[in-house]
């Protein structure tokens, strides 16, 4: 009867830590798409202001 709550403590030990891990890993995803998704912000601006600038080079080639 000794033996039972030392497998159920080892059993509850080891959904608490599955758990723990679990939820730092869902926040370090949460992390990583938010470092992507300002990383992919800041390439379409980047691309946006090569559009722009392009654009008004070729209106100044039509200018003239």
């Amino acid at each position: 009867m000794k033996g039972l709550p030392s497998k159920w403590f080892f059993i509850f030990k080891s959904l608490i830590i599955g758990i723990f891990f679990l939820r730092l890993t869902l926040k370090y995803q949460k992390i990583i798409d938010w470092i992507q998704n300002i990383h992919w912000h800041f390439f379409e601006y980047q691309v946006n202001q090569l559009e722009h600038q392009y654009l008004n080079l070729i209106l100044e080639i039509l200018r003239f």
